[in-house]
């Protein structure tokens, strides 16, 4: 057998029985059995071993010498020399498994370091079918790591597990034990690196060793309880959206270090049920994450995360990381009463000096802008958002890591607040897919508009940062409410919010983000904007010199409006191939023949140009909406409640919408000759563009 350091005692079979004496009586006080009042304090070693006897489990023998008998011609107690012990383990591994008679137990007062568990070569039972690699990384930490592995191979009922084990930059002796720990159990696996590497780089080499298993991570600080591997295997399998399953931890009090934790907006970590006994924490739980030092991973689960993300700097965070990008894939994580670790340590979170807090914000800044708005339980500070909150975060610029960051979490990339992403797609699949992986973001956009149509039931001013003239504003909002949902009125954010500086609505800003991406690339020699009362024109004609314009006709007799070119947009004057971009702002809606002025704006474009096109777009309805056709005879057949819009050269509402455009209307772009046609979702509370903002590129 396999022999190594342990304290000294006289009779090698009274200590072997006092070991297993010692186990049995220590967990039954702690874990639902009763204590017989044979166990006594381990003065020696400053550690508790907590077990319970299970029935069914093969009893196990345990061994315990002095480092002076690993000596390779020295004999063991019962004189049988090392070559005679080779053959006797040769022949244990060929045999079958077969439960050995425990040592006998008997009383004393003191318990040596525990030994390695000699065990026969182990069948894996038919009816653990999932196979599990618990993965262990040690540093200079041997004494924990013997009492670690003890617990594992004592306690461990569950027959499918494989045992895989770093040593990292060790020189304390650990990798002379593992090897002959390695040489008994075919079932471990060792690595090492002499150099110290980052454990989120080794765990995720662990995870790849065996693709197919299931994972733990667990700390070599650790010590386990009786059936815990089977109790987190038994959670899996009872709770069908769970992916992840985090064990009890517990101080060898019999207090909670903690039952599962969240993670609070200012980037704080509350555990849960510090301090309390198991019996207040008797259910399995749903929790925000689990600690990656007791952390059951699904090879499902891990399917859908990918690995640890290697770019934060404490295993910790990438643990939190793993569990609530789980939830955006709707696996739960939970924590189960009935698994139990128990650790002797209580050193927080995370290191106290300066460079670690630093690396801890870092890390949460990161986590922030991978997470936030998505749907992962956290309370981004959304319920009670006021105006100064607003205020107070435009000027921080949305970055303040006080519980005010709630402008990001309406972005469905990493993307920076003043840098706004495009979400284009090109039919009603690609937006129903785009909404069920980005719920939360939906959500939580619905909720700040929400939030504001709730506080002010008339005009009122939102501060943002308005891109057209880089600089902070203020966007102007009317009394007027003609959208209700829930019995609340909502404002036209999408035609409000105009900017007294660029008289812009959040469309139009909408529109001016796109125009620069394609200005910016490639200026256009000929450009031209159809909208109703110019204000693009007047903001770009200053900066593109190639630019034109010319405005829809508010009636039939005007050809010219301050001097702008009148044009209907299904009767255009221009020359074929005329221009690389065009612009058709808000008068499709106007327009009764609206296919005609696809193909006249298709018929104006170079080869390779691009249109941009602005018009009341329903992401929730495939067929076009239409509310008014034009008789032959020239009179107008309304076929549903006559709908007006504002037209700056009118009086209110006196623009007639023909019809709202759903997908269709993207399969007949591509039906007038455009071979590119996207629509691109456009949403930013700070740059004010909001409501239902969808603005339509096609390309010739």
């Amino acid at each position: 057998m396999l022999e190594y350091e342990s304290q000294h005692v006289s009779e090698e079979s009274q200590q072997s029985g006092q070991l297993l004496n010692k186990l049995k009586n220590r967990l039954a006080g702690v874990f639902g059995g009763k204590s017989n009042g044979n166990a006594q304090p381990e003065t020696n070693t400053g550690r508790n071993d907590y077990n319970t006897q299970t029935p069914n489990k093969p009893a196990v023998r345990s061994t315990v010498k002095p480092d002076a008998i690993i000596e390779q011609t020295q004999k063991n107690t019962n004189g049988t020399s090392e070559k005679e012990e080779k053959e006797e383990r040769k022949k244990e591994r060929t045999t079958t498994t077969e439960v050995a008679e425990p040592a006998p137990i008997q009383e004393s007062t003191e318990l040596a370091t525990p030994g390695i568990i000699k065990a026969k070569k182990r069948n894996i039972r038919e009816s653990d079918k999932v196979a599990v690699s618990i993965c262990i990384i040690t540093s200079n930490q041997l004494s924990a790591l013997k009492k670690c592995v003890h617990s594992i191979l004592e306690h461990t009922v569950y027959s499918n597990y494989k045992l895989l084990i770093h040593t990292n930059a060790c020189n304390d002796g650990t990798p002379q034990y593992l090897k002959h720990l390695a040489r008994e159990y075919d079932f471990i696996h060792l690595t090492q690196s002499h150099e110290a590497e980052p454990h989120i780089q080794i765990y995720n080499n662990q995870i790849k060793t065996f693709p197919e298993d299931d994972i733990v991570l667990l700390s070599n600080q650790f010590t386990v309880s009786e059936n815990w591997l089977t109790e987190l295997l038994k959670t899996l399998t009872e709770q069908p959206k769970a992916g992840i399953i985090g064990s009890a931890i517990m101080f060898p009090n019999k207090k909670l270090r903690e039952f599962g934790a969240k993670l609070n907006v200012n980037g704080e970590i509350d555990r849960i049920g510090t301090g309390n006994g198991l019996d207040r924490h008797g259910d399995v739980s749903e929790t925000g994450f689990v600690s990656n030092e007791a952390m059951y991973l699904s090879r499902q689960t891990l399917r859908k995360t990918g690995l640890l993300d290697s770019k934060f700097q404490f295993t910790l965070f990438s643990g939190i990381d793993l569990c609530y990008s789980a939830k955006e894939y709707g696996i739960n994580t939970l924590v189960t009463p009935n698994s139990v670790v128990i650790t002797e340590q209580d050193q927080g979170f995370f290191p106290t000096d300066k460079k670690n807090n630093i690396d801890r914000k870092i890390d949460f800044t990161k986590f922030t802008e991978k997470h936030l708005g998505k749907v992962n339980g956290i309370n981004w500070g959304l319920d009670n958002i006021k105006l100064t909150d607003i205020r107070k975060s435009l000027n921080n610029n949305f970055t303040d890591l006080n519980g005010k960051m709630i402008i990001n979490g309406t972005q469905t990339i990493n993307t920076s607040a003043d840098k706004p992403h495009f979400d284009a797609i090109a039919s009603y699949e690609d937006y129903l897919q785009l909404g069920e992986e980005n719920i939360g973001v939906f959500r939580k956009r619905f909720e700040v508009e929400k939030m504001l149509s709730k506080t002010y039931f008339s005009a009122f001013r939102l501060p943002g940062h308005n891109q057209m003239v880089n600089k902070n504003v203020n966007y102007h909002v009317d009394d007027d409410r003609p959208f209700s949902i829930d019995g609340l009125k909502f404002p036209d954010f999408r035609n409000s919010l105009i900017c007294d500086t660029t008289q812009t609505s959040s469309i139009l800003r909408a529109c001016s983000l796109l125009l620069n991406r394609y200005v910016d690339k490639n200026l256009p020699t000929c450009m031209m904007i159809n909208e109703l009362s110019a204000p693009l024109y007047a903001f770009y004609k200053k900066k593109i010199k190639t630019l034109n314009t010319c405005v829809f006709p508010h009636q039939e007799a005007i050809k010219s409006l301050k001097g702008i070119q009148v044009e209907k947009p299904a009767q255009l004057s221009f020359a074929d191939g005329q221009f690389d971009l065009f612009i058709s702002a808000e008068v499709l809606q106007f327009t009764p023949n609206y296919k005609q002025a696809f193909a006249e704006i298709y018929r104006c474009l170079k080869p390779g140009g691009t249109a941009i096109l602005i018009m009341p777009f329903r992401l929730d309805q495939i067929q076009n909406e239409i509310r008014a056709v034009v008789n032959d005879s020239g009179s107008i057949k309304h076929l549903q409640t006559p709908l007006y819009f504002d037209d700056p050269a009118l009086p209110k509402r006196q623009l007639l919408c023909f019809q709202q455009f759903g997908w269709e209307a993207l399969n007949q772009l591509k039906a007038s000759g455009f071979k590119e046609v996207k629509a691109h979702i456009i949403w930013s509370l700070y740059l004010g563009i909001m409501g239902d903002n969808v603005v339509i590129t096609v390309q010739k």
